[in-house]
């Protein structure tokens, strides 16, 4: 079976379980609008804050000139990586939360239960410490990536730095992609589930990852004429303003949700893998031969 066709495959299947239960997709949505929403408040805060009080305002100032420079004092450095730190923190466990549900829900599906939108989120608030744990791990690991991506110029040590960080970042998704389904499933600690995502990983081909970046292309795929059509309404109506916005707004709103929907049957997919791995069955939906070549062993490894 080709990549396209392994990876229209996968898309039908994950779709077909959607399909079944609807309110799955409910997970990503509320994640992003909480995502959203936090992040207003956040920044808004921390403005409103700036603006009431002008030292804080200089004091910031000072302190992202200085680490534009690469001079900034141990404080400053502080400052900014303890702020960056709780943004992360907040923007994780939010995600995290909402896709422990999802995948706790899909979970139940592929065990023959006909789940609700409460019992994923019953899931989730059952794995509040694990994923506290976990975002709070994935923050830390987030900071460490951005100071060594954030350093200025283009000197041997800041592209080092920003090629160790590019590694970094995929070794950290690669170890972590089964995180969430372990945490749903088995409620296990931070570094429990990340220690299982990981060997699972290690005892496969790698088509785990495959799979997953398949879905994104059948999504590519779909963006593209999307993408064309925008384009081309804004080249030819140009000088109607009106014309321009609305297209605009349609796009964005059309991206976001196949942007949605992509989350959702991603998230779909790990389950079912998640559900291989743990059971031995194959979901609902999906075909075996595509589940159990993402788990072939190793040549060497048992």
């Amino acid at each position: 079976m080709n990549a396209f066709a392994r990876s229209w495959a996968l898309f039908k299947s994950t779709l077909a379980v959607l399909n079944a239960d609807k309110a799955l997709i409910w997970f990503p949505i509320l994640a992003t609008v909480a995502t959203l929403a936090l992040s207003a408040v956040i920044f808004g805060g921390a403005g409103a804050i700036l603006l009431a009080n002008p030292a804080a305002q200089a004091y910031l100032s000072q302190a992202a000139a200085a680490a534009e420079a690469g001079n900034a004092s141990l404080p400053q450095m502080l400052f900014f990586f303890a702020s960056l730190f709780f943004y992360y923190l907040v923007i994780n466990f939010t995600a995290n939360y909402f896709m422990t549900g999802l995948a706790g829900a899909a979970l139940l599906r592929f065990a023959g239960q006909d789940p609700s939108f409460g019992d994923g989120i019953r899931i989730a608030n059952r794995r509040l410490g694990a994923i506290f744990g976990f975002s709070v791990i994935a923050a830390t690991v987030g900071v460490l990536l951005s100071a060594l991506r954030g350093r200025s110029g283009d000197s041997g040590s800041a592209l080092a730095g920003r090629l160790v960080a590019s590694i970094g970042e995929f070794a950290w998704g690669v170890a972590t992609f089964l995180v969430v389904p372990v945490i749903a499933a088995k409620g296990l600690g931070p570094f429990d589930a990340i220690k299982e995502s990981a060997m699972l990983l290690r005892r496969t081909w790698g088509e785990q990852l495959i799979g997953a970046s398949g879905i994104g292309l059948i999504f590519f795929v779909i963006m593209l004429p999307l993408a064309f059509l925008a384009g081309l309404t804004i080249i030819v109506f140009g000088e109607s303003g009106a014309v321009v916005i609305t297209t605009i707004v349609v796009a964005a709103v059309l991206l976001a949700l196949l942007a949605v929907v992509n989350s959702t049957l991603n998230a779909i997919y790990r389950a079912a893998l998640y559900h291989y791995a743990a059971d031995h069955a194959v979901a609902p939906a999906f075909n075996a031969t595509l589940i159990e070549s993402a788990f072939k062993p190793r040549e060497g490894r048992i």
